[in-house]
């Protein structure tokens, strides 16, 4: 599987933190990583985001700009505060090529970490692709990124 892994984009700082909307700057974020994804020809089979509007909204961006035409799919488990190894089962069940994750700090740094020993700090929008072959932790390879922290 190529694990595409996306934190969402710049929001609008609101109460309550789950309705929080992406900023016009979130909105440029996401719609420049698409092109970028484009450029590359990347082929997202699956997008899947958790419940929060900023990530809902951020894949819907990503579906537009890649021209995926598929309902998204929510999990709750992508959530801010989510389950690694619950992410980890579902896509272990699944029949997925190349899903796009759309997830929130701290989740998707530590769930980058959990799955491949290294330390990323994804700033908004940034993406990252792992090579998942082996549904255990510490077993797969981070290939690419772009826009991430280090």
């Amino acid at each position: 599987m190529n694990l595409l892994l996306m934190r969402h984009g710049d929001a609008v700082m609101s109460y309550p933190d789950a309705d929080r909307p992406l900023s016009l700057l979130g909105v440029e974020e996401v719609m420049a990583k698409g092109a970028s994804l484009l450029d590359a020809n990347v082929q997202v089979s699956h997008i899947i985001a958790s419940p929060l509007s900023r990530a809902q909204e951020t894949a819907g961006l990503m579906a537009t700009r890649l021209g995926y035409q598929p309902a998204i799919l929510c999990w709750d488990s992508l959530s801010p505060a989510g389950d690694m190894c619950q992410v980890l089962a579902l896509l272990a069940t699944s029949n997925f090529a190349t899903p796009l994750l759309v997830t929130h700090q701290p989740f998707v740094s530590e769930f980058i970490d959990y799955l491949t020993g290294e330390a990323v700090m994804m700033g908004t929008a940034s993406i990252v692709a792992i090579t998942l072959d082996v549904f255990s932790p510490q077993t797969s390879e981070l290939r690419w990124s772009i826009d991430t922290c280090g």
